[in-house]
């Protein structure tokens, strides 16, 4: 019952999105993860019916991740289901599954590359952390608070454990791959319990 009302809310919210979460702290403001925009779209368009615009929508969010390791290709035929079923809350199932894959490759990126480009890093763990803000966090914040709670802070700490290159060498903070690893994974656990249709891949 919770996870149906859980997308219905999400349906509605989304259409209301106009990517304007606050960037505070991270100076990146005009960034947009393409799949957040897409979702907004998409789910529009499911919205109103339009399952045909819903599915391009869908289909070029899956495009946009092809070539991810987390790249969601068993998502395909569940966006043919959902077109044929006229189901909107499940085409915004699958769409919001996008982003996070989206979001979760941001976060292994950073790991893989033992968080070596402060700039770059920086850069994906604040969209990153937009893409939970923008699409995932509604329903948690209302259904499960704390958990909404624990994953901001997650970001947090993934943002501590990046260091600080410092300015001329002052103020300079080695960045530390352990901690930020604990906190992504914190936060990719923390999101696959509460929305546990997500395909995790």
């Amino acid at each position: 019952m919770r996870a149906n009302l859980s997308w219905i809310i999400l349906a509605t919210l989304a259409a209301q999105l106009h990517g304007a979460t606050p960037a505070i702290g991270y100076g990146y403001a005009e960034a947009e993860d393409p799949a957040v925009a897409i979702f907004r779209d998409g789910v529009t368009s499911a919205r109103k019916g339009d399952f045909a615009q819903a599915t391009a929508k869908a289909k070029e969010a899956l495009a946009i991740i092809a070539d991810h390791k987390h790249n969601g290709a068993s998502l395909a035929l569940k966006i043919d289901d959902a077109a044929k079923s006229k189901n909107a809350p499940a085409m915004a199932e699958i769409m919001a599954n996008v982003v996070y894959l989206s979001l979760k490759e941001k976060l292994e990126a950073n790991i893989a590359t033992s968080l070596k480009d402060f700039n770059r890093c920086k850069a994906r763990l604040f969209l990153a952390r937009k893409n939970y803000l923008d699409v995932l966090d509604g329903n948690l914040k209302k259904n499960k608070p704390e958990d909404s709670q624990a994953i901001i802070k997650g970001f947090d700490e993934a943002m501590a454990a990046l260091g600080n290159p410092g300015l001329f060498g002052i103020g300079q903070k080695p960045s530390d791959l352990a901690r930020f690893t604990q906190a992504a994974r914190k936060i990719e656990a923390t999101i696959e319990g509460f929305y546990t249709r997500f395909v995790k891949q």
